[in-house]
Parts: structure tokens; C-alpha cells; sequence
């Protein structure tokens, strides 16, 4: 049965011919091939991206965002620059109230060009932390990228209003 997309009922395409499940079982065959220094470069994308999207379905689609870490750490393994890899760890993290631990992951990837996203990841762990100035900076900078963010702009003015 298809949806309206054309894609199967009960698997999710991302659009390039091939279903988040064969992504997550060629991960998998991935994580059995040690990475060589000498790989090629294609090769190791591809590998790094299988992964990151095995990680990708184990947090979203199957809610197991213990299970995710560990594809997380062999896309990053690979590649320790991977920035969504990075933010995908993080927010993993998150779910499991590892705010501290998600923290340099979020450092990491803004510094490498993270969009709003990871502030706004950033600042709910500083939040939660009770890093109140922190979480303050990081709302801004998702205000200033993003003005629209009601959320954000929400969580703010409480901040704000703190004593």
C-alpha cells in the first residue's frame, strides 16, 4: 500500500531511492568493518552517513535513543567533524537527561556552523542545568537567526523575568 508520497506504507524514504531500514542494515554491516586511514574518501562518507542515519531511526523512529548513541559514535568515529552526527548525539543525549554530556557535542557542532538548532538544543540543557545566563545567550542567538521562534522568544521572557 502507498502513501500519498508513492513511498510503501510502513517505511519512511528520505528521498533518494532507499528506506531509513536499508540505511540502519548497511550501518550495521559498516560497524563490522574497521575504518582505515587509507579509505576512500566516498566510501567513508557513505559509511559515516549510514550511521548517522541508522542513528537517525533508532531515536525518531524507534525511540531508543540509547540505541542511537552508539550509531551516533561510529558515524563520529569515522568522522568526528560530522556535524549532524554531533547533533544528533546530542539530542539523544537529551532525551535521557544527559544534559551535561550533551554539552560539548552542541559546543562542537556550532562551532563547526550549526544553525539555530543547536543553540536552542544548547540552551534547554543550560536551562535544565540551572545555567540561567547561559540559556538566556543561547535563546538569543536562536532569536536572532530565527525570529519567528515562539518557543524560544517564550522561554526567554521567563528567563528574563527571574530575579
Amino acid at each position: 500500500m502507498r502513501n500519498r508520497r508513492g513511498a510503501s506504507k510502513g517505511r519512511c524514504d528520505i528521498g533518494i531511492g532507499i528506506s531509513l531500514a536499508a540505511l540502519a542494515a548497511i550501518a550495521a554491516l559498516a560497524a563490522l568493518v574497521p575504518a582505515r586511514a587509507d579509505e576512500e574518501p566516498s566510501n567513508l562518507r557513505r559509511l559515516v552517513l549510514a550511521a548517522h542515519w541508522q542513528g537517525e531511526e533508532l531515536q525518531y523512529s524507534r525511540d531508543d535513543p540509547a540505541a542511537a548513541i552508539v550509531a551516533y559514535n561510529r558515524a563520529l568515529e569515522l568522522d568526528p567533524d560530522h556535524m549532524i552526527s554531533l547533533l544528533g548525539r546530542a539530542e539523544a543525549l537529551r532525551k535521557l537527561q544527559r544534559h551535561e554530556a550533551a554539552l560539548p557535542d552542541l559546543d562542537r557542532a556550532l562551532a563547526l556552523g550549526a544553525d539555530w538548532t543547536g543553540h536552542l538544543m544548547r540552551a534547554r540543557s543550560r536551562e535544565v542545568m540551572g545555567d540561567i545566563v547561559g540559556a538566556i545567550a543561547d535563546y538569543r542567538s536562536v532569536l536572532a537567526e530565527y525570529p519567528g521562534h515562539g518557543a524560544a522568544r517564550q522561554r526567554l521572557a521567563a528567563l528574563d523575568a527571574l530575579p
